[in-house]
């Protein structure tokens, strides 16, 4: 490799541009290595020995690669800060791999890892001990698991508990298979002994946790009487970004308990909404009962997204509307909403056409004095399979032609 003449921030510079060609860079000279494998390992992806980022079946899998390449190398390890292991449907790569153990502690520099269909009761202890060291790693800020089992709630308890750094944490489509009740440590003190201990725990939390995505299958009353407790490695008091994904979410008042530790930090709200009631039924009385979100103690939430409001016949069962209102209303009573995201999904073509009147009273509610910083509403239409485009199209032009107070108070109103 010759010496290149170019100063080497103007390397760093042109070589962080690129998208991608970090490994015909570092071929270059010298002077280019480190911004190469800087951005080529970057981000590192760890697939199952049968997934198709395999050429072969008999290719060598990539955490042995990487387990050869930090031997040879191992200021490489500097490099990787984001690293994602994956298991496929199937298999179980993940328990049964022996470089992992191994390669696992000598990654050191990691900022975010994410593990998707990581199944705790198929992890052996060593394997365990190494995601254990690096999920306490300072460095470590985000946490991400993705379609992952644990056989009880305690087991996803231990878990998260060595992450005390982090402060992002990610639960998505998480199962939890065992509905044993919940041990607690500590349950016979006394009052004032129990009071003692919980300061104490509360005055050793490490890290804020900022931002929470939680898509749990069962237990997710528990998890959230956790995550606020004394036992909980995180302060939520700082939370900025809050995605409650939870499609079979019946309770909520564990989630409102969520938002008053949270308080007036809460910039960004994500609901998907409960699938009692995007698909009510006239048959059940309960409908209205218990589902009311309280916003009193977050004066600070400026975007709100709701997801999965099933838009159905009204003769057929049982409008969300009344719930979407009363929703709306409660937030923007305590809030200063700048824009607002709707995901609605409409019926097929071949149910007949769609009441879009009701909409004027979501329309006379957004243009009302709770929603006077209100600058934005997104509304997206999102098609069964049998819908046409025409369908969908006059759906759009339906909708908006319902929301004329809006438009006339200067508010974007973009429905797509």
């Amino acid at each position: 490799m010759s010496k290149c003449k170019l100063p080497q921030e103007l390397i760093d510079i042109i070589i962080d541009y690129l998208p991608f060609g970090y490994g015909s860079c570092a071929l270059v000279c010298r002077s280019w290595l480190p911004a190469a494998h800087r951005n080529l390992f970057h981000r590192v992806v760890l697939p199952p020995p049968n997934d198709f980022y395999y050429s072969r079946p008999d290719d060598v899998p990539y955490s042995k690669r990487l387990d050869q390449v930090l031997l040879k190398s191992p200021h490489i390890s500097e490099y990787i800060r984001e690293l994602e292991v994956y298991d496929s449907r199937d298999d179980n790569w993940i328990g049964t791999d022996p470089t992992l153990p191994r390669l696992l502690p000598k990654l050191t520099n990691l900022t975010r890892i994410k593990f998707r269909r990581l199944h705790q009761r198929n992890v052996p202890s060593g394997l365990k001990q190494s995601i254990y060291s690096v999920l306490e790693l300072p460095s470590l800020t985000h946490v991400e698991l993705e379609k992952a089992t644990f056989a009880n709630i305690d087991d996803l308890k231990d878990l998260l508990s060595h992450a005390k750094y982090s402060t992002n944490l990610s639960l998505n489509d998480v199962s939890v298979l065992s509905d044993e009740p919940l041990t607690h440590v500590g349950e016979d003190k006394g009052p004032a002994e129990a009071e003692v201990e919980e300061h104490g725990l509360h005055s050793r939390l490490q890290s804020n946790l900022v931002s929470l995505r939680l898509s749990l299958n069962h237990h997710h009353s528990a998890f959230l009487d956790w995550l606020i407790g004394p036992r909980s490695p995180w302060d939520v008091s700082h939370m900025h970004t809050l995605q409650v994904l939870s499609s079979y979410l019946d309770d909520t008042d564990v989630t409102n308990r969520l938002l008053k530790a949270i308080g007036n930090s809460l910039r960004h709200f994500h609901l998907l909404v409960p699938y009692i009631l995007s698909n009510p039924s006239p048959y059940r009385s309960d409908t209205n009962s218990n589902t009311d979100f309280n916003f009193e103690s977050n004066s600070g939430i400026k975007f709100h997204y709701l997801t999965d409001i099933i838009r159905t016949k009204s003769r057929q069962v049982t409008e969300p509307l009344p719930w979407l209102l009363r929703f709306l209303s409660n937030i923007g009573k305590f809030n200063q909403i700048e824009e607002i995201k709707l995901e609605v999904e409409i019926p097929d073509c071949d149910d007949g056409p769609v009441e879009w009147s009701d909409w004027e009273e979501v329309d006379c509610l957004l243009a009302g004095a709770h929603f006077e910083s209100l600058r934005k509403l997104n509304i997206l239409l999102l098609p069964r399979a049998t819908s046409t485009r025409e369908w969908l199209l006059d759906g759009r032009r339906n909708l908006v032609r319902n929301l004329p107070l809006l438009g006339a108070r200067g508010i974007l109103v973009n429905v797509r």
